[in-house]
């Protein structure tokens, strides 16, 4: 099952937990511990490293490509907090249909 893989990934045992929908609790939280800060920060740092990379062909409008780069580092920034949080509703999606059915 897809929640005891999860569970195993972080070096726990499927068998302790008493339910399916407490695996997929102590499933959700070990993710969401582990996905915010590296989308976070991976999301936020990767304009920064184009910026290093493409300096040099951008000397002639340097200041509209440093202001590019800030944005779509801000924009990473939002997507990366927001991404853990879509992972949280699919995991949710996924724990649902595990104990209903369907």
């Amino acid at each position: 099952m897809l929640v005891d893989s999860i569970l195993e990934y972080y070096n726990l045992d499927p068998r302790a937990y008493q339910s399916i929908s407490d695996k997929w609790v102590g499933a959700t939280v070990y993710m969401l511990d582990t996905a915010y800060p590296i989308f976070t920060a991976l999301l936020t740092l990767v304009p920064w490293i184009f910026y290093l990379v493409l300096k040099k062909k951008h000397e002639k409008n340097h200041k509209q490509f440093l202001w590019t780069i800030v944005k779509f580092s801000i924009a990473g920034l939002a997507f990366g907090l927001f991404l853990p949080t879509l992972v949280i509703w699919i995991t949710g999606a996924l724990a649902v249909r595990a104990i209903y059915g369907g």
